[in-house]
C-alpha cells in the first residue's frame, strides 16, 4: 500500500466550512516535503462536537463508523490540523477502542513540523521580520499538553521576535470562541483581552477554530494585532505564498 493511500490528512469540518485555506496551505506544505497524505471526499465529522454535547450514544455510534471507516481504507496514519480534531481520536476514539492510535499513528500537524525541524528536514532560509506571540489553543493545550511544538516551530523561522501571553502554556485563556453562542458578550471580553495584549503584533495560533474566532472580533471590534494560522506562517517562510496574508495577496 502507497503513503498516499495509508496516510490521511484528515481536514476537519472547521476547515472544511470556514477556513478551506488552511487545507490548501497544508497540502503544498505536504507536497514539498514528498510527503503523501490522501484527502476524501466524504471525510466524515469526528465526532468530538458530539461527546461535549452530553450525547453520548449518538458520538459512540459516531466512533465506531469512522474506525470503521479508516479501516476499510487502510489508513495507518492521520494528520491533522485540528485540536478539537486530534483530541477527539487520542482521547475519545481510544476510549472506545483501546488500540485505536496504536493501530493509527495520530498527529497533530505541529508535531508533524517540529519533528520534521529536530530532523533538519525543515529548514527556513527566508527572513520573516514580524514580531509575534503565540496563544495555546485550549485542546492542543491544557487538555492534550502540547506546548512545545508550535514553538519550536515559530523560532525556527529567522527574524520572528517571540513573545509569550501572561497567560500561556496551562494558564492560556480561552479565545472564547466556544461560548459565542449564547454568550457573545462575554466571548467578546475574552477574545479582546488577548486580543489587546497581542497590541499590533501577529497572534499565531495552531487551532482553526481560535483563529476563526480571532478574525471575527478582531473585525468586529477594530482590534489592531493580526492574527494568523500557523500554517499560514509556515508556508510563507517556506516561499510557498507571496504574501502574508490572504487579503494581501
Amino acid at each position: 500500500m502507497s503513503d498516499e493511500n495509508s496516510n490521511m490528512f484528515f481536514v476537519g469540518c472547521t476547515i472544511s466550512y470556514s477556513y478551506p485555506r488552511a487545507a490548501q496551505l497544508m497540502t503544498k506544505i505536504l507536497a514539498k516535503y514528498g510527503m503523501k497524505y490522501g484527502t476524501y471526499d466524504d471525510e466524515p465529522c469526528c465526532g468530538g462536537v458530539l461527546f461535549k454535547l452530553g450525547q453520548s450514544k449518538e458520538a459512540e455510534e459516531k466512533v465506531r463508523k469512522n474506525i470503521q471507516y479508516f479501516k476499510n481504507l487502510g489508513i495507518k496514519r492521520i494528520v491533522t490540523n485540528c485540536p478539537e480534531c486530534y483530541m477527539a481520536f487520542k482521547k475519545e476514539y481510544t476510549k472506545i477502542d483501546p488500540n485505536f492510535d496504536k493501530e493509527i499513528e495520530i498527529l497533530h500537524y505541529t508535531t508533524l513540523f517540529a519533528n520534521l525541524i529536530r530532523e533538519k528536514k525543515m529548514i527556513f532560509e527566508k527572513e520573516v521580520p514580524i514580531k509575534a506571540t503565540y496563544h495555546d489553543p485550549c485542546e492542543l493545550g491544557r487538555h492534550m499538553e502540547i506546548y512545545e511544538d508550535p514553538r519550536i516551530v515559530i523560532k525556527a523561522i529567522p527574524g520572528i521576535q517571540f513573545k509569550e501571553l501572561k497567560r500561556n502554556l496551562e494558564y492560556t485563556q480561552c479565545c472564547g470562541g466556544p461560548i459565542r453562542i449564547p454568550y457573545v458578550q462575554l466571548r467578546n471580553i475574552l477574545t479582546k483581552s488577548i486580543l489587546k495584549e497581542a497590541k499590533r503584533n501577529y497572534l499565531v495560533t495552531a487551532c482553526p477554530a481560535c483563529y476563526y474566532n480571532f478574525r471575527a472580533v478582531k473585525e468586529l471590534l477594530g482590534a489592531k494585532s493580526i492574527p494568523i494560522d500557523l500554517v499560514e506562517l509556515v508556508a510563507y517562510a517556506l516561499d510557498l505564498i507571496p504574501n502574508l496574508l490572504e487579503e494581501n495577496e
